[in-house]
């Protein structure tokens, strides 16, 4: 079995048709890079991180892993990709751009674990993009989608 999150469960990193398939074993879907990277934003920022909530009754469900025709996105996204490298997540008490911002100031120590890529406020307006898509620079990358 693949690392597992200290600070997350797998339900809040994949839909509930994987789960339902693959209970803990979807764990095997997640990157280990992807793990400690989630788990050193949580102890970052010492709140609560919402990537999917669908296990405890609200509507995120595909902003971590994606399965194929969930209609979320490009399906070229980092989100279909396995093992999983990226995440759409929220702080709680933090705004996106104050999340964005903290994690552009502290990009280095980001940067070093394997995040790659921000996505931009025009196409996440409301909520925070990271991944570990390779881009060749030298430093977090905030693109356009």
């Amino acid at each position: 079995m693949a690392a597992k999150c200290k600070h997350f469960i797998i339900q809040e990193l994949v839909p509930p048709e994987t789960y339902k398939e693959l209970g803990e074993n979807a764990w095997t879907l997640i990157s280990d890079k992807w793990a400690v990277i989630l788990d050193t934003l949580r102890e970052h920022f010492g709140k609560p991180i919402i990537i999917n909530n669908w296990h405890s009754g609200g509507t995120y469900k595909y902003r971590g892993l994606r399965p194929k025709g969930c209609g979320v996105g490009k399906e070229t996204s980092q989100h279909y990709i396995k093992p999983l490298t990226a995440s759409d997540f929220d702080v709680v008490g933090l705004s996106d751009k104050e999340v964005k911002a903290e994690i552009l100031k502290n990009g280095k120590k980001f940067f070093d674990l394997g995040v790659r890529r921000m996505e931009s406020d025009v196409d996440a307006p409301t909520w925070c993009h990271l991944d570990c898509k390779e881009t060749g620079k030298k430093s977090i990358h905030v693109f356009k989608a």
